[in-house]
């Protein structure tokens, strides 16, 4: 019965830190800007900066063409 209830605080107290984390990162996302320095950046971050700069229209892919 211990081993079960512990185990259910522990599922349940991953899952809160874990919508935590999860709205952190959106937060995170959402504050990069087309000026945002790509180096070192995740893929997701780098999508984020390509999004914001689309939006800005200010957009250039690597083949050099302008959005």
């Amino acid at each position: 019965m211990k081993i079960g209830l512990i185990a259910t605080l522990i599922f349940i107290s991953s899952f809160i830190l874990g919508c935590e984390s999860e709205q952190a990162k959106t937060k995170r996302l959402s504050q990069l800007t087309c000026e945002s320095s790509k180096v070192g950046r995740s893929r997701e971050e780098l999508t984020a900066i390509a999004e914001a700069c689309f939006r800005k229209g200010n957009f250039v892919k690597s083949s050099g063409k302008e959005w």
